[in-house]
């Protein structure tokens, strides 16, 4: 508490009120203490406006899709059985994180206008955010059956293709994605990503991320999955400086470290770059400690630079995450006998 901000009066009561809860209390219990009574009046105060609202709401009902969330708000109480009114509330509903909500709204706008094309690529979309990509999935097509070339339902139903290995599925929505706009650097990536993942033309999968790299050249997210096919097509210089131009703009990406420690201890080995690795693989482990492939190539690397003790904590731990671990469950057989522990190794393997 000594340490927060001067004046900052409430905010120290609530973290004394908070201070005081038993360790096994609910969520509820925890968010009544921060704000007793509830968080509606707090909401009502921040959000009563001022005397445009009035001139506001007028706006928002001469044209819907530019109107606000208050106004979204009223018109749907207004109008049930609206189904684009109800689309809307959805969509104010999602961007505001209120998910339960939304797919409520949204599901009920589905009864209204079953093949409407954004309302099932909205209910897409607030399923998707809740997790479940494959229930989405089913959306998105929904979707592009009453829209076949609508490019947000293209670049959905490509992406959760990706994610549940339909590989022939997502080359197909990408593609058609890239005739709608071949500009579009989402639809660029997803193809890319789409044929690493097919694993039998890493030329195009190179081709997709060169390619959006070329069209925004300001924009890293990718560059983990880019590095890889860099890789695949034996272009390890490149990788590497993608992934270290990576890990400047997002320092807590552990995928970016692990990848970046890979192509230190593969390419160009030098005991320098064999030290840089240990520090990335520590640093991705410091954001993803639960990572067995980090733990068990950090606890190689370590055996091999003859620290066999501190390679078994990390072994260890691999195959505590993962028992099928192969990599780690031979490293570690190997890390007891250096340390004399045949015993143990010969009960691994």
């Amino acid at each position: 508490i000594q340490h927060l901000p001067s004046g900052a009066s409430q905010l120290k009561e609530a973290v004394a009120r908070v201070g005081k809860l038993d360790k096994k209390v609910s969520p509820a219990q925890v968010a009544e203490a921060i704000c007793p009574g509830g968080v509606d009046p707090i909401i009502a105060e921040r959000t009563k406006g001022s005397f445009l609202n009035a001139y506001a709401e007028w706006q928002g009902r001469r044209n819907l899709l530019k109107s606000g969330y208050a106004t979204r708000e009223k018109l749907a109480k207004e109008r049930p059985q609206d189904p684009l009114t109800q689309r809307l509330w959805g969509e104010a509903l999602f961007a505001n994180r209120r998910l339960p909500e939304a797919e409520a709204v949204l599901r009920q706008a589905l009864t209204l206008d079953a093949k409407s094309p954004e309302i099932n690529y909205d209910l897409g979309k607030v399923i998707e955010m809740e997790g479940n990509m494959g229930q989405a999935g089913i959306f998105y097509v929904a979707a592009l059956k009453s829209r076949p070339d609508w490019l947000p339902a293209l670049l959905a139903a490509g992406n959760v293709a990706v994610e549940k290995q339909l590989i022939p599925v997502a080359i197909d929505a990408f593609e058609k994605a890239i005739k709608q706009d071949p500009n579009s650097v989402d639809a660029w990536i997803g193809y890319g990503r789409a044929y690493y993942n097919q694993r039998l033309r890493l030329d195009k999968a190179l081709e997709g991320f060169d390619k959006a790299h070329k069209l925004d050249g300001k924009r890293t997210d990718f560059f983990g999955d880019y590095s890889n096919a860099l890789r695949s097509n034996f272009r390890m210089d490149e990788a590497e400086a993608v992934l270290r131009q990576r890990v400047q703009e997002a320092p807590m990406e552990a995928r970016t470290r692990y990848l970046l420690a890979l192509i230190l201890l593969d390419h160009k080995p030098t005991p320098e770059r064999e030290a840089e690795a240990e520090t990335q693989l520590r640093e991705s482990l410091k954001t993803a400690p639960n990572v067995s492939a980090t733990q068990a190539r950090l606890g190689r690397l370590l055996l091999s630079r003859g620290n066999a003790r501190d390679a078994i904590r990390n072994l260890e731990e691999a195959l505590r995450l993962d028992p099928y671990n192969v990599n780690a469950t031979l490293t570690l057989g190997l890390a007891y006998v250096k340390t004399g522990n045949t015993k143990e190794a010969q009960r691994i393997q």
